[in-house]
């Protein structure tokens, strides 16, 4: 494969480190997580700018580390290109099963923040959490650990 040009270099360079240093300070800002939805959502009541605050850095984070990926998955598909197209389609897939999880969970932080009872919170954060919503997005989720597997193990 050809070289990118200097300024696409220079995109991919700013993308890994923008994109994971927003998702960090986002994750430094997160409260801590529950599968208890009760005493999750009671920690959403207790700091519900925050919550929405640390998945808004999240979920912006996560298209700008987009350039990234495919400048890693394209490194990978360079050394083996199977492997490195496979490790593409995996995290762009997962780019989409994430930014789901963080938009929701920021419409949780909103939800609460505009004055929603917790009865009414607990059970969107249950809907969110059941076998129909869940389940369709686990694929995508374990598709970031194994995309990004595949390309280290190529890299």
């Amino acid at each position: 494969m050809s070289h990118p040009p200097p300024y696409r270099h220079g995109i991919e360079v700013a993308s890994l480190i923008l994109g994971p240093a927003l998702m960090s300070v986002g994750q430094l800002f997160h409260a801590a997580e529950t599968w208890d939805v009760a005493a999750q959502v009671e920690m959403v009541f207790q700091s519900p700018t925050r919550w929405y605050g640390a998945h808004l850095l999240l979920l912006v984070g996560l298209p700008l580390l987009v350039r990234g990926f495919l400048a890693i998955t394209r490194l990978a598909a360079d050394r083996r290109p199977k492997a490195g197209y496979a490790a593409t389609v995996l995290l762009l897939v997962s780019v989409g099963a994430l930014s789901a999880v963080f938009a929701c969970e920021m419409l949780l932080g909103r939800f609460v923040s505009d004055g929603a009872d917790e009865k009414a919170a607990i059970a969107l954060f249950q809907t969110f959490q059941s076998g129909p919503v869940f389940g369709a997005l686990v694929p995508g989720l374990l598709a970031f650990f194994i995309g990004t597997f595949v390309a280290a193990r190529v890299l």
